[in-house]
């Protein structure tokens, strides 16, 4: 059985139990090396840890790609408004999501078996 203080040692580095009562669970996000910050600074990279930074560099926002990828986004989000102003079941908002987010993934014939 893993004990709950190891699991979060990052490094094998102790602290105290009170430090996630003080500074909540975000803390021990960051000790399993789960960042949530609005920039990127290796410095906060804990025990040596590879870190995959995505770029936005060299896309083209006005390709034939981008404007589906914008199309499906209105969906979801016209989803969502739907599903909220109605208040639908757990039920819709599931299963608009598997079609919103999955439903591109089914239906392209690049990856059928």
């Amino acid at each position: 059985m893993l004990s709950t203080t190891r699991f979060l040692e990052p490094g094998g580095l102790g602290y105290p139990p009170t430090m996630i009562d003080q500074f909540g669970k975000d803390y021990a996000l960051n000790a399993q090396g789960i960042y949530y910050r609005d920039n990127y600074s290796s410095a906060w990279v804990t025990d040596n840890r590879k870190v995959w930074v995505p770029s936005f560099e060299g896309v083209d926002w006005d390709s034939l790609e981008e404007m589906d990828r914008r199309k499906r986004a209105r969906m979801m989000v016209e989803h969502n408004k739907n599903n909220e102003t109605r208040r639908k079941s757990e039920y819709a908002w599931e299963a608009d999501a598997w079609t919103d987010v999955f439903g591109a993934m089914r239906n392209d014939p690049s990856v059928e078996v």
